[in-house]
């Protein structure tokens, strides 16, 4: 039986949205929906179809009306914790301004949203690809509050200083058995992980048979006979959270010096991939890896970042170098070397992954650099590699997209039996209680979240 879901994913999950869209009643992101709708079938609505003009109207009042009360105390709030940490003088308040009413904007739409289709559409499951951000807990908190059960896809891999180690859907669905188990280690209850695999990668094992690597080193403008090595770098926030004290540029500095020493030593193509997050460390990593001596070869697009787009890079690298990052995991599925960098950091997910090398100092980087561009593969060195996907996506199989909907479809078909008892209890009871002010008051204040 069709149910009526909101899926709050973005476009790198349009192939699993036109699955659900194909048996149930989606509604996507705007831009999600634009994916979709290029593709064609399926039963699927853009979340701006939900409002009216009068829900815009009284946004747009609280925006202007309440926002920068709102904005004031938790610049206040961040100002008193910097302050105790011996950041004194600093005020935020200026630059948080204009990203608040930006998020109290999309918070209270998101919230009204939910309301609607809770109270009014059957909403029967809600879907996040990311459930530590404002904007999805909001929606978590009120979906909960109407009994709407929330599945939350692994944005990626849990690190060590994150904000990964907790999960406030009701279900986190994960990349493997290594995930769950790091979620375990945080205390979170086993009957809320489901292992499925990545949906994501589900489109790399298709991906990695349709290039060959001499049409993906033409289509990035390499040449044959010279390994490559991809940098994939770390959004800056990450490092500051990972790396402690460790400066980003720093780190990236450390990396580069690196990699110049490798480069003299045994000649190779180096390919620059920024974090989609970063709009402007193409220009500024190509600078401090000049300065440093290193030989930048090309630059890939920082916003190619779905699969489609990054498989010609996977396939034309010989040797992935990125910073615990997921990419690690689409690497190892196209067969190229992997090392992940933690510098200064002792612990990470890949620890135990025996075909991922570690490097953890300026000087691992380059000998581990000069240890990956060696001779090819050999047999046990594959073995290994399998052995680690099987734990870091599940089943290495390609079919988490089957696993995620027969998950969608448990979740719902409970949701159905449970909305059917309310129903059936309706003439007799008051009916799903509301939280106990609107969504269009202060959602900070309303929902007792912590602040963003």
């Amino acid at each position: 039986m069709p149910v009526r879901i909101l899926a709050l994913l973005n476009q790198r999950y349009e192939h699993l949205c036109r699955r659900l869209a194909s048996r149930h009643d989606l509604v996507v992101n705007p831009t999600t929906y634009d994916f979709i709708r290029k593709s064609g079938g399926g039963s699927v609505a853009s979340l701006e179809t939900l409002f009216d003009p009068g829900d815009l109207a009284a946004i747009d009042r609280y925006v202007l009306e309440k926002s920068p009360e709102d904005c004031a105390r938790l610049a206040m709030g961040f100002e008193a914790a910097l302050s105790e940490r011996g950041y004194a003088d600093v005020k935020i308040y200026e630059s948080l301004a204009p990203r608040f009413s930006n998020l109290s904007r999309q918070m209270l739409g998101i919230a009204v949203a939910v309301k609607r289709m809770a109270v009014e559409g059957g909403l029967g499951l809600l879907m996040v690809d990311n459930d530590v951000r404002p904007l999805q807990r909001v929606a978590i908190q009120l979906a909960r509050a109407y009994g709407v059960p929330s599945l939350c896809l692994a944005h990626g891999l849990p690190g060590l200083a994150n904000l990964h180690d907790r999960v406030y859907a009701d279900i986190m669905s994960v990349f493997g058995e290594r995930c769950r188990n790091w979620y375990r280690r945080a205390g979170v209850a086993e009957d809320r992980l489901a292992v499925t695999g990545s949906v994501v990668m589900d489109l790399h094992y298709r991906l990695r048979g349709e290039w060959e690597k001499s049409r993906a080193l033409r289509e990035i403008g390499l040449q044959s006979g010279l390994p490559v090595v991809c940098l994939a770098t770390t959004w800056r926030s990450g490092l500051y959270l990972r790396e402690h004290s460790y400066r980003p540029g720093d780190v990236m500095a450390d990396t580069f010096r690196a990699l110049a020493r490798a480069q003299k030593a045994r000649a190779f193509q180096l390919v620059l991939k920024p974090h989609p997050s970063d709009p402007y460390a193409d220009k500024e990593y190509e600078a401090l890896a000049q300065a440093e001596g290193l030989r930048v070869h090309s630059t890939y697009p920082r916003h190619l970042s779905l699969a489609p787009a990054l498989a010609p890079l996977l396939r034309a690298s010989d040797v992935v170098i990125c910073f615990q990052s997921t990419m690690a995991v689409e690497a190892l599925i196209y067969g190229a070397r992997v090392m992940s960098l933690s510098l200064h950091v002792p612990e990470t997910i890949f620890n135990d992954a025996a075909s991922i090398l570690k490097a953890r100092t300026e000087e691992e980087v380059f000998r581990k650099t000069m240890e990956a561009l060696r001779a090819p593969r050999t047999m046990e060195e594959e073995m290994l590699r399998e052995a680690d996907l099987l734990t870091l996506n599940a089943l290495n199989d390609g079919r988490a997209t089957d696993r995620v909907c027969a998950l969608v479809d448990a979740m719902t078909a409970t949701s159905n039996e449970q909305r059917a008892t309310r129903s059936e209890r309706g003439a007799t009871s008051e009916g799903p209680k509301e939280p106990s002010r609107g969504p269009l008051d202060s959602p900070f204040a309303t929902h007792h979240l912590p602040l963003p």
